[in-house]
């Protein structure tokens, strides 16, 4: 590997990420990147928790066993919704516990040719490692005298997959109390969370800096796939999170309607939002931004709102503080449809309604758009109507 070749690759991965649209292409793209100039460490053999266990090198704990809800149907204004918007069933499989009696590191569980340890090359590229570990199968692991606890967020990073696919099953993990807890990440939410469930801040390991560490042990608790579906069990659990936080006086003055904007993040916002707020106001909407909050006032607001309209993003995630049958309207751009947060609405057993906006900017399913300001309208009445 050349500092050549890294220089390309750095430069190659920024232009992907400023210019291919989504998520998943992205990734798609920088792999096959990876691939291309630097097969020797893509040659490394990749191991999920699930092949692990397949091998004999994990244990699996079954967390909680498989659950199922009934169906649940949105409703929209718009007729041409995918038929997979709306969940026929929403279904947990089983949940697992992963164990590696002599596991190491974080993100993708990756054993060396002489399966000797796990080591991480899914982020490889990232912070400097290449520039002072020209190979990763040279570093020597940290060993640390404790049993881990791994929440990984290397497949859905963001404020959605901390609360909906990693702190819910947490907390159903037994034992996790005792357990150091590991992140890939530093964020303001997550240090906010941790204070929440009384976790003293030794307790938590960052391993951003992808050193490679050795626990006692290292358990991985799984989460399915982005916007699975509904996991009751875990919501369940996740809204201690709630009942553990006494009612302040203040919290009478909150607003019981609220409409949820997108701030300063760039992507499916409202373009003529300012008509937007004048009809909401009509009706007694107020506008946050979450991003303006911590995570305690997150969940306030939400366990105190009656009627919440929000256009689709990270911030709806608060939907599960909400107390049962709260109305909400979702706002998606016209090229976009998911249903990340129906099963959320399934558990509370909310009426979630569903409007598309008229027109985007660029075309792509994240873009900014418009809305029509009557549509929003009739929405919003049939929301007060539910």
């Amino acid at each position: 590997m050349s500092m050549d070749s890294l220089a390309v690759y750095e430069f190659l991965h920024k232009t992907i990420r400023n210019v291919v649209p989504g998520k998943r292409l992205q990734r798609r793209c920088i792999e096959a990147l990876r691939a291309a100039l630097f097969p020797e460490v893509l040659n490394d053999v990749r191991i999920t928790a699930a092949d692990a266990f397949r091998e004999g090198t994990a244990t699996r704990t079954v967390v909680h066993g498989p659950s199922g809800e009934p169906a649940f149907r949105v409703k929209s204004l718009d007729p041409e919704l995918p038929e997979r918007f709306n969940v026929s069933e929403a279904h947990l499989p089983e949940l697992y516990a992963y164990t590696f009696p002599d596991g190491h590191c974080f993100r993708t569980f990756a054993l060396d040719r002489e399966r000797r340890f796990i080591a991480d090359t899914s982020a490889s590229f990232d912070n400097d490692l290449y520039r002072s570990n020209k190979d990763i199968r040279t570093r020597t692991p940290v060993f640390i005298d404790e049993d881990a606890l791994a929440l990984n967020t290397w497949h859905s990073p963001g404020y959605y997959a901390w609360f909906m696919e990693l702190i819910g099953r947490m907390l159903l993990c037994p034992g996790w109390r005792d357990k150091l807890l590991c992140v890939d990440d530093s964020l303001p939410y997550q240090a906010e969370t941790f204070a929440l469930l009384g976790v003293p801040k030794e307790r938590v390991l960052t391993v951003a800096d992808y050193r490679l560490y050795r626990f006692r042990s290292l358990t991985v608790v799984n989460a399915p796939a982005y916007g699975y579906g509904c996991c009751g069990p875990a919501f369940s659990a996740l809204r201690e999170l709630a009942d553990r936080m006494p009612r302040e006086a203040f919290e009478d003055d909150l607003p019981r309607r609220l409409y949820v904007g997108r701030g300063d993040i760039k992507t499916r916002d409202v373009q003529n939002e300012g008509a937007l707020l004048a009809l909401l106001g009509e009706y007694g909407f107020r506008k946050i931004l979450c991003a303006e909050y911590p995570v305690d006032m997150k969940i306030r607001l939400a366990r105190n709102a009656d009627y919440i309209v929000c256009t689709h993003g990270a911030a709806a995630t608060n939907l599960v503080f909400c107390k049962p049958e709260v109305r909400f309207l979702e706002i998606f751009p016209p090229a976009l449809a998911e249903n990340s947060y129906v099963g959320v609405s399934q558990f509370l057993k909310n009426e979630h309604h569903v409007l598309k906006g008229t027109t985007s900017v660029t075309g792509d399913r994240n873009a900014n758009f418009y809305v029509a300001v009557e549509k929003v309208r009739e929405a919003v009445e049939l929301l007060l109507q539910s």
